[in-house]
């Protein structure tokens, strides 16, 4: 019966050594595994910080682009108005050039008439004057 009692110890030292071992591993394992893991995490967490500082430089741009636009808006609206009122300018300008050119049409038609009365004037002063000569 001692017997027994001794090699129900032994088995159950080994049991317990096998075991213990066993978890020894497991743990050194996990221990290698969470290294690993935490190490991971602090690359992502040096990642994300980097992106972070990239997302705020690019609010910043997106910022500033967003002032300019504004001005550029303000500037084209100005420019707008400028077109439109040198529009209205040229239309005028227009209106002008063909009341001038309709002048213009009827001052020539004057000289054309007048050219033609100082012709038949001429020769009237022509016809008396041979008239006279022959006096």
């Amino acid at each position: 019966m001692g017997s027994r009692i001794n090699l129900a110890l032994i088995l159950t030292m080994v049991l317990t050594l096998f075991v213990s071992g066993a978890f020894g591993f497991y743990y050194y394992q996990s221990s290698g595994t969470i290294a690993e893991r935490n190490a991971t995490i602090a690359t992502k967490e040096g990642q994300i910080t980097s992106l972070n500082s990239q997302i705020t430089s690019i609010n910043s741009q997106m910022s500033s682009l967003q002032g300019n636009l504004t001005a550029a808006n303000s500037q084209i609206s100005s420019l707008q108005t400028q077109v439109s009122t040198l529009q209205t300018q040229v239309t005028t300008a227009n209106t002008q050039a063909s009341s001038i050119q309709n002048s213009l049409t009827s001052a020539n038609s004057q000289i054309a008439t007048l050219q033609s009365q100082l012709a038949a004037a001429n020769s009237q002063i022509t016809d008396l004057q041979t008239q006279n000569a022959n006096l």
